[in-house]
């Protein structure tokens, strides 16, 4: 389990958590009975925010012309999200479907279903530096790809990815009577990806970088200087390929005329967001392009915990604050901790 609370009264307002959100995993989504017991839970607790998992692993608990259907769902007539907005709204929750974006597959057999994108696009896969062709190209997948890292992700750096997960929020958004749309996973897999072949030579071409390159970004003959720019110019490349899709659905979302809030799930320290998972966050806040970032603070250890927090109040304009949920785990120490760690707001 895990909640997420407002931090803004952590800086001097009274102390009420106005939005306590909920995250629903895609399974408690599997039925009629299970959703009604999920919102029973969310109305006895007193959540006001449900977050329902209605894309996990590049597939839909929902009715799609674009995405292949959950196997998680055995009745073909279902639709678990069409349910629970409907029910939800009856209880006055409001109700954002969580997305899984960039995340394509993590389980230990391959999908079923044929037409699922891990089989129909092997190529917009990301890959680690050295290995991409292994990576994308293997016959025999695993449940961790050639760095050792669980799942693999789609290359926000491919030129066909983000178009087709713009047309994947936007039928979710125009079918659905949605409150908001809740991205997670929207980052690299880790600082050694990236290095999509097809990606690549999208990097060289938008550079017009001259350079002889391998399999990766680094330069067959390099000097010190040029090194360090090729190095500058990627992490520019990747940061901007994944605030674009941001960007882009932000500016849907706003020439639809609806009331919807659009949030991200985000590394909890700043820095290492931007270095180790090109997730600019901060930007996306103070740009106005979400409303919402819900902080995975999910570390055991109170002072990191704590830390991370010191950390966005010095990097974050006050009046960002109320931008912020604060996730705390309960899945990784006792309910004593937890609670110690919400007692810091």
């Amino acid at each position: 389990l895990i909640f997420f609370i407002s931090i803004s009264n952590l800086f001097g307002e009274k102390p009420y958590f106005q939005n306590r959100c909920l995250w629903v995993v895609r399974y408690s989504l599997a039925s009629k009975s299970s959703i009604d017991e999920m919102l029973q839970f969310a109305v006895i607790y007193n959540f006001n925010h449900i977050f329902v998992q209605a894309r996990g692993r590049g597939d839909s608990l929902y009715r799609s012309s674009w995405v292949s259907r959950s196997e998680i769902l055995k009745d073909d007539e279902f639709d678990p999200l069409e349910y629970v907005i409907q029910e939800g709204h009856k209880l006055q929750l409001n109700v954002h479907v969580w997305v899984n974006v960039y995340m394509l597959w993590s389980a230990e057999k391959y999908p079923v279903n044929e037409h699922h994108l891990f089989y129909r696009h092997p190529d917009w896969l990301d890959a680690v530096k050295e290995e991409s062709n292994k990576y994308l190209y293997t016959d025999k997948r695993s449940t961790t790809d050639v760095s050792g890292q669980e799942g693999f992700y789609l290359a926000p750096n491919h030129p066909s990815v983000n178009p087709y997960l713009l047309a994947v929020f936007k039928e979710l958004l125009n079918n659905y009577n949605l409150d908001g749309i809740h991205l997670d996973y929207v980052r690299y897999k880790n600082e050694f990806h990236g290095y999509n072949p097809i990606a690549i030579e999208q990097f060289k071409n938008q550079y017009n970088t001259k350079n002889n390159f391998n399999s990766g970004y680094s330069q067959t003959i390099i000097n010190e200087e040029s090194y360090n720019d090729s190095l500058i110019k990627r992490e520019e490349f990747l940061l901007n390929s994944v605030t674009e899709l941001v960007l882009k659905l932000n500016s849907f979302i706003k020439k639809s005329n609806r009331e919807m809030m659009l949030s991200a799930a985000v590394k909890p320290n700043i820095e290492m967001a931007k270095k180790l998972y090109f997730q600019e966050w901060n930007m996306w806040l103070s740009g106005g392009l979400v409303d919402w970032v819900l902080v995975m603070n999910y570390g055991p250890n109170f002072q990191t915990f704590v830390d991370n927090i010191t950390s966005i109040e010095n990097q974050i304009s006050k009046s960002e604050f109320s931008k912020i949920i604060m996730g705390v785990a309960l899945y990784n120490q006792t309910p004593e901790n937890a609670l110690k760690k919400t007692s810091k707001f």
